[in-house]
């Protein structure tokens, strides 16, 4: 069972891919952008739940600017999130998150069933808060850059 949401963005491509990266490495402490794949960090997942785990979470696939890939596991469990990046000419970027359940089993077809049902309203609503949220970041970075310039002398 997959989730694939897409959106069009209003910014170059290697822009969004950086600042997608920029949160990488506050996510991942030994994220190394020349070859990030096998990096893995610990958290603590269902934080706003009763239920509470600690969940592995490792960079999987990573090709600059086009795809950003990481893989969560607890115990039996397996999702992988695949950011895709593609550029669409114009300073425009094709954002896409496609979310797999890649458990093993007899769960896996019912847990598909319940999440396509229950859930598929949840993650549009998810996906749509993580583009504000990117496209928020995208312009904040703009701003530092712009205010790092050096001041034009007048004449």
């Amino acid at each position: 069972m997959a989730f694939i949401n897409s959106v069009e963005l209003d910014y170059p491509v290697d822009e969004v891919f950086k600042v997608i990266i920029r949160t990488a490495k506050r996510d991942f402490a030994n994220f190394n952008p020349k070859d990030p794949i096998g990096t893995y960090t610990t958290k603590t997942a269902g934080n706003y739940g009763v239920k509470q785990a600690k969940v592995r979470v490792e960079i999987t696939d990573y090709k600059l600017n086009e795809l950003y890939q990481i893989t969560t596991v607890r115990d039996k469990l397996m999702f992988v999130s695949t950011y895709r990046f593609e550029d669409l000419g114009d300073s425009k970027t094709r954002f896409t998150l496609e979310e797999s359940d890649c458990t093993e089993g007899f769960f896996k077809a019912m847990n598909g069933m319940i999440q396509n049902f229950v859930f598929k309203k949840r993650i549009k609503n998810r996906f749509s808060f993580l583009v504000q949220g990117l496209e928020n970041e995208i312009l904040t970075y703009r701003e530092k850059v712009e205010k790092a310039k050096p001041k034009a002398v007048s004449e």
